[in-house]
This record gives structure tokens, C-alpha cells and sequence, in this order.
């Protein structure tokens, strides 16, 4: 009866072992599934640190170029922009020269009384004035006679250039040298083909 016990406890044991071998596979596959599921999971957060860290990166480098390029094509306008009056200036600076000249000529004692002849007839009112510069005062019965109509002559600083000024009690007009230049001015700026944009 000894042997069989003995071979009762040995089978019970070999029973035992089988359990616990098959236990310990059971475990081993499933820590090593845990495993691959714990290195594919931080294999994925890690991919999506560095894709998030990447896209910032480029984010970052694509904002400060932008910055970049911004700062650049302001420098460019300011540059533009400085040479265009700068051209603007050589330009006008020339045109006063030659208006200087014109005011000069005989062909400026005609201007000013075609001017105002023309003030004359399209100012509408009383008490019509007209403004020469000092330098125009020997103009000043010839201009009377180009108005056509009753008026004052007056002389003034404000005129520069050279031309006219008129008001009545209605309506003002502005036929001066310096009011057609900042006018053609205004026109170079708008047409010259020099618009920053």
C-alpha cells in the first residue's frame, strides 16, 4: 500500500507541476503580451510626442519666416517709399524751377489775366476779390480789366508761386501756381506708376 501512496503522491505532484507549468506559461504569455501591448502603447505616444513636437517645430520656423519676410518687404516698402518721393521731389523741385522761370516770361502776364478772365465770368456773388502777390501789383489794373466785372485787388503773402486767389461773399477760388502744382502732385502720386502697394 506504500507504493501506491507513493505513486498516488508522485502522479498528485506530477499533476501539481503540470498545473503550475502550465500556470507559469499562461503568465509568461501574458506578460509578454502585456509587454508588446505596453511597448506598442508607448511606441505610439512617444510617435505622436515627436510628431506634435515636430509640427510645432515647423510651426514655429514657418511664424518666425513669416516674421521674417514681413520685416523684409516693410524694409523694402520704407525703401520704396523713400525713393519714390525722393523722385518725386527731384521732379517737382525741377517743375518749381521752370515755374520760376514762367513767372519770369511774358507768357505769365497772360496766364494771370486768362485767369482771371475766367474767375471773372464762373465766380458767382458780390463783393468780388481778388489776391495777387506784391511782385504782381504792376498786374493789378490789367487784372481789374481781365475780371470784366467790379472788384478789389489785394495783395497777399500767401501766394508764393505766383496766380490768383478770388472770394466773394458766395464762393472762393484758387487759381494759384502753388494750388496747381500740389495738385499735379497729387496726380504724379496717384498715376506715375510709383504706387507702393
Amino acid at each position: 500500500m506504500a507504493k501506491t501512496e507513493y505513486k498516488n503522491l508522485a502522479q498528485f505532484i506530477e499533476a501539481i507541476n503540470k498545473d503550475a507549468d502550465e500556470e507559469c506559461e499562461k503568465i509568461k504569455l501574458d506578460a509578454e503580451m502585456e509587454k508588446k501591448e505596453k511597448i506598442i502603447s508607448a511606441s505610439e505616444k512617444l510617435n505622436l510626442e515627436y510628431q506634435q513636437r515636430i509640427e510645432h517645430e515647423i510651426k514655429k520656423l514657418q511664424s518666425e519666416n513669416n516674421k521674417k519676410t514681413a520685416e523684409s518687404e516693410n524694409r523694402k516698402k520704407v525703401q520704396l517709399i523713400e525713393k519714390r518721393n525722393s523722385i518725386q521731389q527731384e521732379i517737382f523741385m525741377k517743375v518749381e524751377k521752370k515755374i520760376k522761370e514762367f513767372v519770369k516770361s511774358q507768357e505769365y502776364k497772360s496766364f494771370v489775366l486768362k485767369s482771371a478772365e475766367n474767375i471773372g465770368r464762373i465766380l458767382k456773388g458780390n463783393n468780388l476779390c481778388v489776391f495777387i502777390r506784391q511782385e504782381d501789383s504792376s498786374l493789378a489794373d490789367e487784372i481789374k480789366v481781365a475780371v470784366g466785372r467790379e472788384c478789389q485787388i489785394q495783395t497777399t503773402n500767401d501766394i508764393v508761386l505766383g496766380g490768383l486767389k478770388a472770394s466773394t461773399d458766395l464762393q472762393t477760388a484758387d487759381d494759384t501756381l502753388e494750388n496747381r502744382l500740389e495738385n499735379e502732385q497729387e496726380w504724379f502720386r496717384n498715376n506715375s506708376g510709383l504706387t507702393i502697394v
